[in-house]
């Protein structure tokens, strides 16, 4: 089951890529299929979150055929698709490992609640970036709650801190997890609006940098890179690098910006400055809202004027 699950991570990320590159080409379709895909990558997120918690293996194919249920309603009712994930999102993180942890508390066999969290919160950030595409309530919680991941990665840093000292391959991964923790921050920054997050895009080429620079001398020196690298890291390290190498050529403009054409350019110029946590970027709000409600009144009465 698992190795489906990465497999199809893996197949999502290439088509990801895809709707990038047609994006890139003004077509309409590519931001919506990169849509589509970080929302199927958050489900396969949560089945491996699942998995970590399972005391009942039909849960699984329950709630896999209940995400793709969704999928298909997707292409029905937006509403409907989006209960159906919030509902399946609330048994995954609250009823089902309670459940687990009643049943399992007493067994040998414990539940592996950093993994399960890690699993989660990756979820969390893919299912966000989707919402917040198509302005759904719930997508800047789940973003936020999603920068709880760099309390997982620094627990993980903990655990292995002997090993990071050690070796190598302890050093690709500390800076590896550096990266991680940089752009989820810059990322999740980026979305909200907030403050700060051009600035720690522009280091995380810097840190990507250093790690090849020490994976080169690891390749020199004929010592083993990615040791503590298991399948979900080198995952997470081939995402990293496609954000990295993006980011470089947007600085050097070789890549044009992401191409939106469901709103006026003027609509997205004001947005890219809308917060909610200073008082320039609340105004800014103001005006986008104020903005996309005359819009779509002037677009309604237009399409009305047309029907008759």
């Amino acid at each position: 089951m698992l190795k489906l699950v990465n497999n199809l991570i893996i197949f999502l990320l290439c088509v990801s890529l895809i709707g990038f590159f047609a994006n890139f080409a003004q077509n309409d379709y590519g931001a919506v299929l990169t849509a589509i895909s970080f929302w199927l990558i958050a489900g396969c997120f949560f089945i491996k979150a699942l998995n970590e918690v399972t005391f009942f293996k039909k849960v699984l194919g329950i709630a896999l055929f209940l995400f793709f249920i969704s999928f298909i309603l997707n292409f029905i009712s937006e509403e409907i698709l989006v209960f159906i994930y919030f509902s399946l999102l609330v048994f995954i993180t609250f009823i089902y490992p309670v459940i687990g942890w009643l049943r399992q508390r007493n067994q040998a066999e414990k539940i592996n609640w950093i993994l399960y969290c890690k699993f989660l919160l990756f979820g969390f950030i893919f299912l966000g970036i989707y919402l917040k595409e198509l302005h759904f309530f719930g997508a800047g919680i789940l973003l936020s709650l999603s920068l709880l991941q760099v309390v997982i990665i620094f627990i993980e840093i903990l655990k292995n801190r002997k090993e990071i000292i050690k070796n190598i391959s302890g050093i690709i991964y500390f800076i590896f997890s550096l990266n991680v923790i940089t752009l989820l921050i810059a990322t999740t920054f980026k979305i909200q609006h907030w403050p700060g997050s051009l600035k720690m895009f522009q280091l995380s080429p810097y840190l990507f940098l250093t790690l090849i620079i020490v994976y080169i001398y690891a390749v020199l020196k004929k010592q083993q890179a990615f040791q503590n690298f298991n399948i979900d890291n080198k995952i997470i390290l081939v995402l990293i690098a496609i954000i990295n190498i993006h980011g470089v050529l947007r600085y050097f403009q070789i890549v044009p910006k992401i191409y939106r054409n469901d709103m006026p350019t003027t609509y997205y110029e004001i947005d890219a400055k809308a917060n909610d946590l200073t008082g320039e970027g609340r105004k800014y709000m103001s005006i986008r809202n104020d903005f996309k409600v005359s819009y779509e009144a002037l677009v309604e009465e237009i399409e009305g004027n047309q029907s008759k």
